[in-house]
């Protein structure tokens, strides 16, 4: 894998972690004097390391984990290598700092298998939700739909109920009006 960029932190880390140099005037002087060693070598371990981790940070930004032997290369999501440190359980066994750095990445591929299918059936119980959430929006709209004719009918009805009751007050008036002019005449003209 070839790095687009290496920052000033992971040159100044290969210097102490790879070069042994300490104190930040050795260091700064170090890498000032071997920028093109130190990116080779750095390129070339980047170049045999393996990705074990993709995915978010602490930070939340994604970042990458390369490891190559017991060394850790972590790079910003634009392939930008950011620091790197050695898996080290501060023994002299080598053979032992490897067992350690295999079984972590077995436990990183774990849980990334553990992630991988839990993101699947989030995603088939997310289209199901979607589905039902689909659903239920036409059953709504279906519902407004009824409920819009169900009004329209009730205006019709009510409308004909006050026809109805102009028609029977109309005919009330009509038949008291008969009436009052009936007493108030004294011969009735049939």
């Amino acid at each position: 894998m070839q790095l687009k960029a290496i920052t000033d932190h992971a040159m100044s880390r290969y210097a102490e972690r790879i070069a042994d140099r300490e104190g930040r005037t050795n260091v700064a002087s170090y890498v000032a004097m071997n920028k093109e060693k130190i990116d080779k070598d750095l390129q070339a371990m980047a170049e045999y390391a393996e990705e074990i981790y993709r995915g978010p940070g602490q930070d939340k930004k994604i970042i990458r984990l390369l490891v190559t032997g017991t060394w850790l290369l972590l790079l910003n999501q634009d392939n930008v290598l950011v620091t790197l440190f050695k898996k080290d359980l501060g023994v002299d066994d080598e053979r032992l700092n490897k067992e350690v750095m295999l079984a972590a990445r077995r436990k990183i591929e774990a849980l990334t298998l553990a992630v991988e299918d839990a993101e699947h059936e989030i995603a088939d119980r997310w289209k199901q939700i979607d589905q039902e959430l689909h659903e239920a929006e036409i059953t709504i709209n279906q519902y407004r739909k009824l409920l819009e004719e169900h009004k329209a009918y009730m205006e019709s009805l009510t409308s004909e109920r006050n026809a109805i009751m102009v028609k029977s007050k109309e005919a009330q008036a009509a038949l008291t009006t008969y009436v009052n002019e009936m007493i108030g005449q004294k011969y009735f003209g049939l």
